[in-house]
C-alpha cells in the first residue's frame, strides 16, 4: 500500500496541474507547489513534498491529513478501502 500514493490521490480526486505539481493540503496553495517523488529522500516509497512547509508525506500521512486524524489504524483503513 505504501507504494500506491499516486493511485490513492487519483481515487480521492487529487490531481496534479499541467506542471505535475499538487496543491498543498496544509496551507492555502494558490499556485501548486507540492512535488511528487517516486522515492523520498529518506524512504523507499513515494512521497509528496511541499517546499513551503518543508514537509513530505506518505500515502498514510495524506490519509491522515484528509481525515484530520493521527490514528494510524484509521489512516490505514481509509487507504485500504480507497484502493480496493
Amino acid at each position: 500500500m505504501k507504494h500506491q500514493l499516486k493511485q490513492y490521490l487519483n481515487a480521492k480526486g487529487i490531481y496534479p496541474n499541467d506542471k505535475n505539481l499538487y496543491r498543498c493540503l496544509k496551507h492555502n496553495d494558490e499556485n501548486p507547489s507540492v512535488v511528487f517523488y517516486e522515492k523520498g529522500k529518506y524512504s523507499d516509497h513515494p512521497v509528496l513534498w511541499c517546499p513551503v512547509c518543508n514537509e513530505s508525506w506518505s500515502v498514510f500521512d495524506i490519509a491522515g491529513l484528509l481525515l484530520n486524524t493521527t490514528d494510524f489504524k484509521e489512516m490505514k483503513r481509509d487507504v485500504m478501502q480507497t484502493l480496493n
